[in-house]
């Protein structure tokens, strides 16, 4: 009998405890890093090398650093809401042509690690 009041005072103290360890181990929210999201932060479920399309308005370009901050629309290809967030930039794409307060074009490609980096930018007509 004692051995069964044990058995079950584990089983109650291990139902009890699931969902206060399963919110301890939950991402928060990300941190803000100029201006914006930092996207290496987030943790979001996608197929590795999947790419998804989206359009925003370019907040901040750093050419050297290879960085842009856009306020983008949903991304829903990759469950993502309307935010606003730094990327990286990939080397082939041309900064040049890109200025804060343009409305743009724009296509990331999965890094690897739930990162993501703007493979194409392009402004909007």
């Amino acid at each position: 009998m004692k051995a069964l009041k044990t058995v079950i005072a584990a089983a109650v103290a291990a139902l009890l405890a699931g969902p206060a360890l399963a919110q301890m181990d939950m991402p928060g929210p990300a941190k803000p890093q100029g201006g914006g999201m930092d996207h290496g932060s987030m943790s979001m479920t996608t197929p590795a090398g999947k790419e998804a399309a989206g359009t925003g308005t370019v907040k901040k370009v750093d050419p050297a650093k290879r960085m842009v901050n856009l306020s983008h629309g949903p991304i829903p290809a990759i469950n993502w809401p309307a935010m606003t967030m730094d990327f990286s930039v990939a080397p082939e794409v041309d900064l040049g042509s890109v200025k804060a307060g343009q409305t743009v074009a724009f296509t990331l490609a999965e890094a690897g690690g739930g990162k993501y980096t703007v493979t194409s930018i392009k402004p909007s007509k």
